[in-house]
């Protein structure tokens, strides 16, 4: 018996795989931005909603302790970040 592909999976494999490289690269660029800006808490936060997205939930984790160690008061770090914990159970500890 032969394997078929469909066209809706030929398109959902192509579209997952250019997720997943597209994202790859996104992370790639969002670590560069935080090389460049090291101390902004917003770029950190940009890099571990990436990680989060990608489904790097540790590396999200740690990266949104790394922001609100550099701003405290980064609501949006701390609203992922509980929420992600809450969700996955990851530890929060940095």
């Amino acid at each position: 018996m032969g394997h078929h592909r469909t066209s809706a999976h030929v398109w959902a494999y192509n579209t997952a795989r250019t997720w997943v490289l597209t994202t790859a690269r996104a992370i790639e660029l969002l670590k560069l931005d935080v090389e460049i800006h090291p101390d902004s808490s917003d770029a950190l936060t940009s890099l571990a909603d990436a990680y989060r997205l990608s489904g790097q939930k540790p590396l999200a984790v740690g990266t949104y302790n790394r922001a609100l160690e550099k701003a405290s008061l980064n609501a949006d770090a701390k609203a992922h970040l509980d929420r992600l914990v809450a969700e996955t159970h990851v530890s929060q500890a940095p």
